[in-house]
């Protein structure tokens, strides 16, 4: 039960807020989720709380509340939860303890979305032809039967519902994820959603969502609360299946919540933590600035979606290597159990050793802002980062960015992972190129920059990278600083992986900058072996550790990638990541 809820029930012309304590403990209640727009709402501070309990005048109220309050009596539900009455908002300490409270929605008779109001003046209800949302019935005479089909707009729950001004906010996420139901009050029509189906006026049987995440609010909701439901199913079975369902999950809602607004970068980790919370109850493992401390290497291989509008805020708020330090849309990929994807050419390629995260031993500390480091046992490629525009993209580029076998700088990038050598570059190749023009990408994106590492046989390679840029930072990886290549996971036989920044004024730590991806063939093995041939020739300053087993598809012989096998005696980095 909240530790306030409001009571409407008792005048038609008030509603009033009541402590928990007034409750009785088996009350319905419903929530209501809606956008705060720039609109004085009226909020419960410390200084107007009792007056807040001895009435509120419902007409005195935004037309989003007072719609909300007659909903909920025509509900025939006596108390409904409004979080900037409910909640004092000039209470630190009450603002941090009812908004990690997830069990507010989750214990809920029923969520009412504002889904198509801005702010507190929209309201739920609106003027409108019904006929305009009637389901459009069509029928085909096929193979010597009438057949009916519906006819729509095949994006228009995409376009109409999911990017509606109230579901791009990451509050709501949590929101619709956590609740039983939700009644949403779109632009047109009633929409609903809850464990057995999302349904709409038009589609009131069932709406079958176009893309895989407008999916994920129902798949999560039964996720949970099966494990929960079923008391009569083998415990131990039931508990595996629910881990392996939520990690399947993970990813889309992650990205999902990455993709939407929020006023304050500070509450990217506040927004998600009652999601976070109720997985945990199934994982049963470490949540850690948004992954998860179970198979946590197959996790740090994220990517962002768009890398020219992503950006890491000014204001720190998680690890470099976790995605909810980027803001920006991101892909997760599925974290699945290695041992079963064996066959399909997938697997660790680093391991964490250790996790430092002060912020655990708070109350609430991880929940806001987490500082945590990874000790990383890895494989490390140095690197040059090197500018070029589209019109300079060409087969031809190896060719120019020759490296000599020993790490010459007059040859092309520095061996131990700095810049290019601009001296040897050519005018049209770098000089010009260093504002930021871009190159067209593998899947239609862009990005500024093109990854070279050397290779065994004394060239450069390219690879596909995709940036995370810093806040009033553009030129960042210009800057001379020293870069290598960490691959993480090897998925379907493709090597992805991040790159690192090494931060001298930091104690020698690294932070991530960038997303790489190695494909299949020749390229593969070549930057196996690369990887390999380093760890040997390796400069001072690189912490080594030798091994009792290599991670990875190689320990012995050459370009044998498909091949799992163990080596003793093995030499890996050990690196810190922040």
């Amino acid at each position: 039960m909240p530790t306030r809820l409001l009571h409407v029930s008792r005048d038609p012309n008030y509603i009033y807020l009541c402590e928990n304590d007034e409750i009785p403990r088996a009350a319905k209640y419903t929530t209501l989720s809606h956008c705060w727009g720039s609109v004085v709402l009226g909020t419960t501070l410390t200084t107007n709380i009792g007056e807040r309990k001895r009435g509120i005048k419902i007409d005195s109220r935004v037309q989003t509340f007072q719609d909300a309050v007659e909903v909920t009596r025509r509900l025939k539900v006596e108390y409904i939860w409004i979080d900037c009455l409910c909640i004092v908002q000039d209470s630190r300490q009450d603002w941090q303890r009812e908004s990690l409270m997830g069990s507010v929605y989750g214990n809920s008779y029923c969520d009412i979305a504002a889904t198509a109001s801005a702010d507190g003046r929209g309201g739920l209800f609106r003027e409108r032809d019904p006929r305009a949302v009637q389901p459009c019935i069509v029928g085909l005479d096929m193979w010597g039967a009438k057949r009916y089909h519906y006819l729509s707009d095949f994006y228009a729950w995409w376009r109409d519902f999911e990017r509606s001004p109230l579901n791009v906010r990451a509050w709501v996420l949590q929101e619709r994820l956590l609740s039983p139901r939700v009644l949403h009050f779109a632009r047109d029509q009633l929409v609903w959603e809850c464990n057995e189906l999302q349904a709409s006026e038009r589609y009131p049987t069932g709406v079958r969502a176009p893309l895989p995440a407008a999916e994920s609010p129902r798949i999560f909701r039964i996720i949970a609360q099966e494990q929960e439901q079923k008391p009569k199913q083998k415990k131990r079975a039931r508990r595996k299946q629910g881990k392996q369902d939520i990690f399947e999950i993970w990813g889309p809602v992650a990205q999902a919540y990455s993709g939407c607004a929020i006023t304050k970068d500070t509450d990217r980790l506040v927004a998600l933590h009652g999601i976070a919370t109720t997985a945990q109850k199934v994982l049963g493992c470490r949540y850690i600035a948004g992954l998860w401390e179970r198979r946590l290497e197959s996790q740090l291989g994220w990517n962002v979606m768009n890398p020219q509008t992503s950006h890491r805020p000014t204001e720190h708020v998680a690890p470099s290597w976790s995605w909810a330090s980027v803001k920006g849309e991101v892909e997760l990929f599925p974290c699945g159990n290695p041992r079963e994807q064996v066959g399909y050419g997938c697997g660790n390629l680093c391991q964490v050793l250790e996790i430092q995260d002060p912020a655990a031993e708070e109350e609430h500390g991880a929940a806001f802002i987490s500082r945590a480091v990874l000790v990383v046992r890895c494989f490390l490629v140095p690197i040059a980062v090197v500018p070029v525009s589209q019109d300079d993209w060409t087969d031809e580029l190896d060719e120019e960015w020759r490296v000599e076998r020993d790490g010459s700088e007059e040859h092309g990038p520095k061996h131990q992972g700095g810049t290019a050598d601009r001296e040897t570059a050519t005018e049209e190749e770098i000089g010009a190129q260093w504002g930021g023009d871009y190159v067209e990408m593998a899947g239609g994106g862009k990005a500024p920059w093109v990854t070279l590492y050397r290779s065994s046989d004394g060239g450069s390679r390219q690879l596909f990278m995709l940036r995370e840029q810093d806040v009033g930072d553009e030129s960042l990886l210009t800057e001379s600083h020293e870069r290598w290549l960490m691959p993480t996971w090897s998925f379907h036989g493709s090597v992805r992986g991040v790159v690192l920044e090494r931060q001298p004024d930091n104690g020698g730590q690294f932070r991530r900058c960038a997303y790489f991806e190695c494909g299949l063939g020749q390229e593969k093995t070549r930057f196996w072996n690369c990887c390999l041939d380093f760890v040997a020739g390796a400069p001072d300053g690189l912490e080594k550790r030798r091994f009792d087993a290599v991670l990875g598809p190689v320990a012995s012989g050459r370009g044998a990638w498909e091949k799992c096998e163990l080596g003793d005696g093995v030499e890996q980095f050990v690196v810190s990541l922040v």
